[in-house]
């Protein structure tokens, strides 16, 4: 199966270097001013927002994954495809003992300002204490998001 993830990899590096300018001299303690990129794969981008590029537990870290969604249809053979746009977004990081994120309110309010042009479905899903930030706790975080947003005029909502 061929499966075309070009578009969402184009709003990774657009949203990256947006993110990456944005955190270029951030000197805030315990603020993130790293960016790194993954992939996982089905094609969905992971951007790892790090303070010193140290993405460990207990450490401030913010992933934004973002991830094509399927179409409502097969292309004309039958297979299952992705859609070139519109694509999902979620945004996790680590709690602490507290319940408090442990990067800044800031930094994660940066984030959603720099997400929400995009106009792509959002979840919010952060990570119990004492959990490193990665690809599957994010992941497994997304069950019960604490918040999940769909823009309302996606062309092919409610079709």
């Amino acid at each position: 199966m061929i499966i075309s993830n070009q578009k969402i990899q184009a709003v990774a590096r657009d949203l990256g270097n947006r993110l990456a300018i944005r955190f270029a001299n951030n000197l805030e303690a315990g603020g993130v001013n790293t960016v790194t990129y993954a992939q996982d794969t089905n094609g969905g981008q992971l951007i790892y927002l790090s303070a010193g590029g140290t993405v460990t537990e207990s450490n401030p870290v913010i992933l934004v994954y973002l991830q094509q969604v399927p179409m409502v249809s097969n292309d004309i053979f039958g297979n299952p495809e992705l859609a070139y746009c519109p694509s999902t977004s979620s945004l996790s990081y680590e709690l602490n003992s507290a319940g408090a994120p442990i990067p800044t309110q800031a930094d994660i309010d940066t984030v959603l300002f720099e997400l929400f042009p995009f106009g792509i479905s959002f979840k919010l899903a952060p990570i119990a204490n004492g959990t490193a930030v990665t690809q599957a706790s994010a992941t497994a975080s997304l069950v019960a998001p604490t918040a999940s947003l769909d823009n309302l005029y996606w062309p092919t909502k409610g079709a």
